[in-house]
């Protein structure tokens, strides 16, 4: 049975999988008055990023503590 961590680190991936494909179709259709969504959404995801980092840190410290 997963921990809540583990089912949040689930659902932080799937909105990271749902930006990432939002992203390159604003940037398949570029024009310059979507440059400001673009950067915002290049600012989200790295974001997204490194709290799955932090989030997958703490799993694993964890789990080694549980071992």
């Amino acid at each position: 049975m997963k921990n809540p961590k583990e089912i949040a680190l689930d659902k932080i991936w799937n909105i990271l999988i749902a930006l990432l494909i939002g992203e390159v179709g604003i940037a398949y259709n570029y024009k310059p008055e979507n440059l400001p969504w673009l950067i915002l959404g290049l600012i989200a995801i790295l974001f997204i990023v490194a709290v799955i980092f932090i989030l997958s840190y703490q799993i694993s410290i964890e789990n080694k503590e549980e071992k």
